[in-house]
């Protein structure tokens, strides 16, 4: 599923070329945390970038929000006008 969303690293990708069968227990755990630690950080950053994004949208949600208390008034008389259609 990672991967068809481009979400694994290619490093986790790369690490599975061999068989875990092949590979110790002590070497399959370390490949294991690697992995984890690599979609840890990804998950921080997919995370850092959603609170940045709905940041920007709150700010600009509020912006709107005055520009239309602000011109209510001319808004509503612009609709029964028939500027507006909706």
């Amino acid at each position: 599923m990672l991967r068809s969303r481009d979400l694994l690293s290619e490093a986790a990708v790369e690490s599975t070329d061999q068989p875990l069968s092949m590979l110790s227990l002590e070497e399959q755990l370390l490949r294991m945390r690697n992995q984890i630690g690599d979609l840890d950080s990804q998950l921080n950053n997919m995370y850092a970038s959603f609170n940045n994004l709905s940041t920007d949208m709150k700010r600009r949600l509020t912006a709107v929000e005055r520009i239309f208390t602000q011109n209510r008034r001319q808004i509503k008389l612009d609709c029964m006008r028939g500027k507006f259609k909706f």
